[in-house]
């Protein structure tokens, strides 16, 4: 899949919460329609999950205070904690982990992203 502009984020609270998203939708995308089992079998759709959540974990720890401080139901220390955990231990990646958070986490976070993406450039264009 092409990206509709270069990975590497420029600066600003709108492109962070985009690429959490995007992260997001890639996660999605390349694990839909997957069982557990053919998602732990598949070692290049878990390595694009693995750098995924990275990305989205180091977007997230890049953000303003002001702007985690608005949406304390999103788990902005288990993001970022996972990101720290897949960089620095990743001999000790726990798979099932990763697949409760592709399962069950990722699905949540992305409507919240969506709101929060929404409300940040709505507030840039009132302001």
């Amino acid at each position: 899949m092409c990206r509709q502009r270069p990975f590497v984020s420029e600066t600003g609270q709108d492109l962070r919460l985009r690429d959490m998203l995007q992260a997001c939708n890639d996660v999605a995308e390349h694990t839909d329609g997957h069982t557990r089992e053919q998602f732990l079998a598949t070692k290049a759709v878990y390595q694009a999950v693995l750098w995924n959540l990275t990305v989205l974990g180091e977007a997230a720890n890049h953000l303003p205070e002001s702007t985690i401080e608005t949406r304390l139901d999103i788990p902005w220390g288990a993001i970022i904690g996972m990101r720290n955990r897949l960089v620095h231990g990743y001999g000790s990646i726990d798979p099932l982990i990763v697949w409760e958070v592709v399962h069950s986490a990722i699905p949540t976070l992305i409507p919240q992203l969506e709101v929060l993406l929404s409300e940040t450039t709505q507030e840039e264009t009132d302001g």
